[in-house]
């Protein structure tokens, strides 16, 4: 089995370091299998050579000593190409205070267990147990101001990795001062994120979605397929109709917009959808 196979075996099914869910692996060559796909990619070995020292370094102590010491992983990785880091310098704090917004929202949004009333014949001094549901945590939004060029889209960036370990999906959208002939140009390139990450998921969840998105737009989806066409590769082509462009009907468009993110962030999850527009997208669910 080679190291791959042992990361991509381990990984997905368990968050536990590789060496506790098989203890004979030293330490040492956990390591190296966790740095294999590591999610950020600056993480992960940026040449074939780095990882190649580093097991033969491995072999070399274990045919000495029979075991394999810590000893500090890619100390020799070293990029075969000229390559800019992407990491931000002087931005710590801020990067951790988005984090810790972020934390606070996904405990806030985790489901808990519901409260019930207790029997009647249980003693009063046992009704304590029972507590009343937690209140609704309220919604938040972050805005981030500042010059042109100082990095804004960089700093959300630096948050993706924090968003995946908690299960959610990033997307991102950007209004380009050279296309103001397409409206809601911003809304749409996130959109087509989101899809393009649906699509990487098994069979049986995009069927799910195919499911869930027929259902909500029904005849309406040739609509959005003529501004979203990436929608297709999920709910597949649909019989022609009339799709007007957001500027002629913004009334309709407004509608299928909502429907389309109400179908993707059930008002279950009190998801908010800021979406700024003199149109009347600005909807708080």
């Amino acid at each position: 089995m080679t190291i791959w196979s042992w990361s991509t075996a381990i990984l997905p099914s368990s968050q536990r370091l590789p060496h506790i869910v098989n203890q004979s692996l030293p330490e040492a060559l956990s390591q190296i299998i966790l740095k294999l796909p590591a999610k950020d990619t600056a993480q992960r070995y940026l040449s074939s050579y780095g990882l190649t020292q580093d097991l033969r370094h491995c072999l070399r102590c274990w045919q000495e000593t029979a075991s394999i010491p810590l000893f500090p992983i890619a100390a020799e990785d070293v990029s075969e190409c000229f390559a800019i880091p992407q990491k931000l310098y002087g931005r710590v704090a801020t990067i951790n205070q988005l984090k810790q917004i972020l934390n606070r929202r996904t405990l806030a949004h985790r489901p808990g267990r519901e409260a019930r009333n207790p029997p009647a014949d249980v003693d009063s001094n046992l009704t304590r147990a029972f507590k009343p549901p937690r209140p609704a945590a309220p919604q938040e939004m972050v805005l981030i101001s500042g010059y042109a060029g100082v990095g804004k889209p960089s700093l959300v960036d630096a948050i993706r990795q924090t968003i995946n370990l908690h299960n959610g999906r990033f997307i991102s959208g950007k209004f380009d001062q050279f296309r103001r002939h397409h409206p809601y140009s911003a809304f749409f390139q996130s959109l087509q994120s989101l899809i393009r990450q649906l699509l990487t998921e098994p069979e049986d969840q995009i069927a799910h979605w195919r499911q869930q998105l027929s259902r909500a737009l029904g005849s309406n989806a040739q609509r959005l397929l003529q501004i979203i066409p990436e929608l297709a590769l999920i709910i597949g082509p649909q019989e022609s109709a009339p799709s007007p462009y957001p500027t002629e009907d913004p009334s309709l468009f407004v509608r299928l917009f909502h429907t389309l993110l109400q179908t993707f962030a059930p008002l279950s999850n009190r998801w908010c959808y800021c979406l700024t527009t003199c149109t009347g997208l600005v909807k708080h669910r």
